[in-house]
């Protein structure tokens, strides 16, 4: 049967979720030390794996909604030394729960309000409703918080500011890390399929109309299919100048280092993101011999509505059903 996100109702400020003290980090998978690698570079998915997540307490600012289900918080925490918001949403009960970091696309930073502008908080909170705690950044420059926003698929702050959240969910007792799961859309699948590549601690990944986290289609991405004007291009080297470089800021020569399993959805009509990026990735895992779906969507634009998102987000539910619940 089609399903429907759950309506919150906002309600004052209530009681705010326990914290703790920091028991673990995500660890992350091993970094690269072929030749050229360079764990300094944090542009780099070496550069990514070599860091520490340290993360830190998850600081409740106010109750959004209250529900049957679970309670939705406004939250802030700890990424470079820079305080972010986000949500974060408690399934009701004792827990722990699974986990699910939700990672929205791009949204104008400049226009950004935090949380209200993650539309992304719709998957987040139809997963709460099922017994996952889940939670989503709203990362660095949107709304007010600090730092630069860099808005594009070849850099790597919104990867850190996420691997900075999941980390710091150490310090809510609810939140079982032990099982995790990271879902994404748009700009938010490349930053989860850059997520999947460094942290061994994700279990399973799902990626709905993501952008290539290989660079060179990134770059390929913002001249032919965005249109960056030329000076904004320069801002990166072509790639054929780099090669080397470009092969190692993509995820897709690390798959074979994956830890869980992926699934893909994609729109044939999308026209923002190419539904070949959902090809290509499903094409590198069978390479790689990762465990993989891809489901296509005959006709769908990239953001879905009504019966598409229903079926996404059943096959969502199922899949992580398969691998984070306990049996």
């Amino acid at each position: 049967m089609p399903t429907t996100a759950p309506t919150a109702t906002p309600v004052p400020p209530a009681t705010q979720v326990p914290t703790a003290a920091p028991t673990a980090t995500p660890i992350n998978l091993a970094v690269p030390t072929g030749s050229g690698e360079d764990p300094a570079d944090q542009r780099t998915i070496a550069g990514l794996r070599a860091r520490v997540y340290e993360g830190g307490a998850v600081e409740i600012v106010r109750t959004l909604a209250q529900t049957a289900t679970y309670t939705s918080y406004f939250i802030t925490y700890p990424s470079d030394g820079l305080r972010l918001t986000g949500f974060l949403n408690v399934p009701r009960g004792d827990g722990p729960f699974p986990v699910v970091i939700v990672n929205h696309g791009y949204v104008p930073p400049a226009g950004y309000v935090a949380v209200t502008s993650n539309y992304a908080k719709r998957e987040g909170d139809f997963l709460a409703s099922r017994g996952y705690l889940t939670a989503g950044p709203d990362y660095r420059g949107h709304g007010n918080n600090p730092g630069a926003a860099v808005g594009t698929h070849l850099e790597s702050a919104y990867v850190i500011d996420a691997l900075n959240l999941l980390a710091s969910l150490n310090t809510v007792p609810q939140a079982d890390l032990s099982r995790v799961g990271v879902w994404g859309h748009s700009n938010g699948g490349s930053i989860s399929e850059r997520m999947m590549a460094v942290s061994r601690d994700v279990d399973a990944t799902v990626i709905w109309a993501g952008v290539s986290a290989d660079a060179v289609d990134s770059w390929l991405y913002l001249r032919d299919w965005l249109r960056f004007p030329p000076d904004q291009m320069r801002r990166w080297p072509h790639p054929d100048e780099q090669p080397h470089l470009y092969a190692r800021m993509g995820a897709r020569a690390y798959l074979a280092d994956v830890a869980g399993p992926v699934q893909i959805h994609h729109g044939t009509a999308d026209a923002q993101v190419p539904y070949q990026h959902a090809v290509t990735l499903a094409q590198a895992l069978a390479t790689a011999g990762k465990p993989h779906e891809l489901h296509t969507y005959p006709g769908a634009p990239h953001n879905w509505v009504g019966l598409t998102w229903d079926l996404a987000i059943s096959r969502t539910l199922a899949f992580y059903d398969q691998l984070l619940r306990r049996q």
